[in-house]
């Protein structure tokens, strides 16, 4: 019997908002299964352009990975990654006055 594997992602935007600004994932690549949250932080400016951005640089990186990954290898990616996120999100709300905050 052939095992089927099926994943989903659902976010909902509450009661409060009315925009939904998170974002996520369940990533695949020949390195494994990610499953990724981006909590655009509702009540900031620009959370769904900020949770965007992250989602984007994590698809990116997981996509290079050539290789599974040891927990420390993993440990090491994931805080890069979140570097490279922070960085980028950062640079983006100092180009775009709209998104500051």
């Amino acid at each position: 019997m052939d095992l089927v594997e099926s994943t989903a992602f659902l976010t909902d935007i509450g009661k409060v908002r009315s925009n939904n600004e998170d974002n996520g994932a369940v990533l695949t690549s020949s390195s494994g299964t990610l499953a990724f949250v981006a909590d655009g932080m509702g009540g900031h400016s620009a959370g769904d352009v900020a949770s965007a951005i992250a989602l984007r640089i994590m698809k990116k990186n997981w996509d290079e990975l050539p290789v599974s990954l040891s927990a420390v290898e993993a440990e090491a990616f994931l805080q890069e990654a979140f570097v490279e996120m922070n960085q980028a999100i950062y640079n983006h709300a100092k180009e775009n006055k709209d998104c500051e905050g």
